[in-house]
C-alpha cells in the first residue's frame, strides 16, 4: 500500500471496515481459494516490508567492496566480540570520526 491508501485505512479502522474486510476474505475464500491464499501471502509480505522500512527509516543502505582478506578481519573480531558488522563498523567510524574532529580542532 502507498502512503496515501495507508492514510485512509488507517483513518477508518472502526468495526465496520473490518467487518467488511473478513467477509470479503470470507466470500473470496470460498469462490477462489487459490486467489485468496495468493493474497494473504502478498498482503503478508507487504506488511513485513512496510515493518522493515519503518524501522530502518533512520538507515541508510551502503555497499562497497573489501579486499577479501579485509572482510575476513571484519568477520573474525565481530564473531569475537559479538557484535554485528554494522554495529561495529558504525562505532569504528564514530571513534575515528572524534579522532579526527579533535585534531582539526588541535590544527585551528
Amino acid at each position: 500500500m502507498r502512503g496515501g491508501d495507508w492514510n485512509w485505512i488507517s483513518q477508518y479502522q472502526h468495526e465496520d471496515f473490518i467487518e467488511f474486510t473478513s467477509l470479503y476474505f470470507d466470500i473470496m475464500t470460498a469462490l477462489v481459494p487459490d486467489k485468496s491464499e495468493l493474497m494473504i501471502i502478498k498482503l503478508k509480505k507487504a506488511w513485513s516490508q512496510f515493518k522493515t522500512r519503518e524501522k530502518n527509516k533512520t538507515k541508510k543502505q551502503v555497499s562497497f567492496y573489501l579486499p577479501i582478506k579485509t572482510k575476513e578481519q571484519l568477520e573474525e573480531i565481530c564473531k569475537a566480540t559479538e557484535v554485528p558488522r554494522d554495529k561495529f563498523l558504525q562505532l569504528l567510524i564514530e571513534n575515528e570520526h572524534k579522532k579526527f574532529k579533535s585534531k582539526m580542532q588541535e590544527g585551528s
